[in-house]
């Protein structure tokens, strides 16, 4: 039998790691090489499993030990297994149909691989680590690419989301489009310094820019020897509750592109200019048609997939060893 590995990379393989066999001791053994399932006339061994999932063993390992250690590993082992069968089948079925990659398309996304490291000898280092040759890496994303191709073909494209059910869903669903008042700003504070101008006074400068149209970073510009007075920008949107009570009520009270009056908290002085705000209430379908669309999209095409799948199995022959 010819011995084929596929690795489709999905949302159940992203937490993959190392396979381990257990033995009657508290040591783990490692076992690379016996036949783990054949899928028709192609196996799976375990060095397969081990490849997928060699990154959560340290990370289990961190977290759980024991039986529970060794239960979390043979957990994700059967779920790493499951997902090669299911490759593996998706590759034969694709294989079947003929799809074909261009070697161009291959060698992008080579390249684009490569960007990633600071060498090409770097890039060649990383696969001798994974055990890889080029070539087996080549034909690696060849098999991705046709078994993305089969999928996208029998699965994808044949599900379809009608805008009606778009609306529908979002009407059923309203609590999950509720959002909170939130507020974004840029925040600038300054401090009193003996022998230098007094904070409340530079301060009103910075209103007198503000009300001249300038921006936070023209301000922060203008002030640049001043090593105690800061801007800070894009300080992200905050909800009430998360915030000192003085900036909080004030950024609060702004509406988008106003700026408060200069306030103390202790020794210092601060100035905050609303960026941006969020209205509490249900957001406008306008605003999330695409997600919830995406959302019935995946949801569909997942469940289709198991359908796929299942037919496929029906039809294979599959033995676990």
């Amino acid at each position: 039998m010819k011995k084929t590995m596929v690795i489709f990379f999905s949302p159940v393989l992203a937490f993959c790691s190392l396979v381990l066999v257990f033995c009657g001791s508290p040591a783990y053994c490692f076992i690379y090489d016996r036949i783990a399932a054949v899928v028709n006339d192609e196996v799976i061994i375990s060095s397969d499993i081990n490849k997928l999932l060699n990154p959560i063993y340290e990370q289990y390992a961190r977290t759980y030990s024991g039986e529970k250690l060794k239960g979390k590993m043979l957990e994700a082992r059967r779920e790493a297994l499951d997902v090669l069968i299911e490759n593996e089948l998706f590759y034969q079925e694709a294989q079947k149909y003929k799809i074909e990659v261009d070697e161009s398309e291959i060698d992008m996304r080579i390249n684009e691989i490569k960007a990633r490291f600071s060498s090409e000898q770097d890039f060649l280092s990383a696969l001798k680590n994974d055990n890889m040759t080029v070539e087996k890496y080549r034909q690696n994303i060849r098999q991705q690419v046709m078994i993305k191709r089969l999928i996208g073909y029998f699965i994808t494209s044949r599900v379809v989301v009608t805008p009606d059910e778009v609306e529908e869903y979002y009407n059923h669903h309203l609590a999950e489009f509720h959002r909170i008042e939130q507020v974004k700003f840029d925040l600038i504070t300054l401090k009193d310094v003996p022998g230098e101008k007094p904070a409340m006074e530079k301060a009103g400068e910075i209103i007198k820019l503000l009300e001249d149209k300038k921006t936070s970073s023209e301000i922060e510009e203008y002030f640049k020897e001043d090593e105690y007075l800061h801007v800070k920008e894009n300080m992200g949107f905050y909800s009430k509750g998360h915030l000192l009570s003085e900036i909080e009520d004030n950024a609060f009270a702004l509406e988008i592109g106003q700026y408060s009056s200069p306030f103390a908290i202790g020794d210092e002085i601060y100035v905050v200019v609303l960026t941006d705000k969020i209205i509490e209430g249900v957001m406008p379908l306008r605003e999330v048609y695409s997600a919830i669309e995406n959302k019935m999209i995946f949801d569909a095409v997942k469940i289709k997939k198991i359908e796929f799948v299942d037919e496929l199995k029906e039809k294979a022959y599959i033995s676990y060893k």
